[in-house]
């Protein structure tokens, strides 16, 4: 690659808005949700306990209802799940990274749109609308 003028400016700008976001209150909140979720023992205890539980439904998932105890392990994840995202500092961390994604997506979106209309972004988020989403209707 050749550096030019026009690509030291845009490396420039690059590190500008890497520095803005760093030091925005989103990423602020988002590092400060982490933190109190690596600090929460019970949480982490919960997601372990989670974890354990997934993974031993995992072992069995691929025979499905012909596994002994396929039932009450996939309940069993499915409580465990339940109890670890409802927690609060797991639903503030969670929360905190869909605020900081959503942010990123739009930067995102933004960029692109500079560029050409036609660039196609993926957001990641099924229910993320931006002013290119279409809808329609099935008639019958």
């Amino acid at each position: 690659m050749v550096i030019t003028e026009n690509s030291v400016a845009l490396l420039a700008q690059v590190d500008a808005l890497v520095t803005a976001l760093a030091a925005s209150p989103l990423f602020k909140a988002y590092q400060q949700a982490q933190a109190d979720l690596a600090a929460d023992k019970q949480a982490q205890a919960k997601l372990a306990a989670f974890h354990a539980a997934n993974t031993a439904f995992a072992a069995v998932a691929d025979y499905g209802h012909h596994a002994p105890d396929y039932q009450s392990r996939r309940r069993q994840v499915r409580q465990l799940k339940r109890a670890a995202t409802l927690w609060p500092t797991v639903a503030a961390f969670k929360r905190a990274e869909m605020d900081l994604q959503t942010a990123l997506d739009e930067i995102g979106l933004q960029l692109a749109d500079c560029i050409s209309p036609d660039i196609k972004v993926v957001t990641g988020n099924p229910f993320y609308q931006t002013k290119q989403t279409q809808h329609c209707s099935v008639k019958g």
